[in-house]
């Protein structure tokens, strides 16, 4: 399953702070690439393999693009995994519940792929969507 989504909204400044219990791993980091904790604070650089916890921000600068994969039913090779990829100044909030797997897609572009069949609930105040 593929789904695009688009979004226009501000964004808010929050920073990013060591994660004990993760629900997302960035995988990839071309450009700035700024990662913010929930309880607010300076952005920081974000780093290739680095955890993400529920509530954290993670954006995009100009020419630039991330991806993150959701720990999701993932098996010990990576299979089932759910990927999100990060257009050029977008920004992202994930859940603060683990459980409840969705993103709040905050402005930019976004690729969602998934093999898992499962719900994914994507907040946005505009997108556009396709499911192949």
């Amino acid at each position: 399953m593929q789904l695009a989504a688009a979004a226009i909204l501000p964004l808010p400044a929050i920073a990013a702070s060591e994660c004990t219990t993760p629900i997302a791993t960035i995988t990839s980091v071309q450009g700035t690439v700024e990662v913010q904790a929930p309880a607010g604070g300076e952005w920081s650089k974000a780093k290739l393999d680095q955890a993400l916890c529920g509530g954290e921000q993670i954006r995009t600068g100009p020419y630039s693009r991330a991806q993150i994969r959701l720990e999701q039913a993932i098996d010990k090779d990576g299979a089932g995994a759910t990927l999100l990829q990060l257009d050029q100044q977008t920004a992202l909030e994930l859940p603060a519940r683990s459980e409840s797997w969705w993103v709040k897609l905050l402005h930019g572009a976004a690729s969602f792929l998934s093999c898992t069949p499962s719900n994914f609930t994507v907040k946005t105040r505009f997108a556009n969507a396709k499911v192949e």
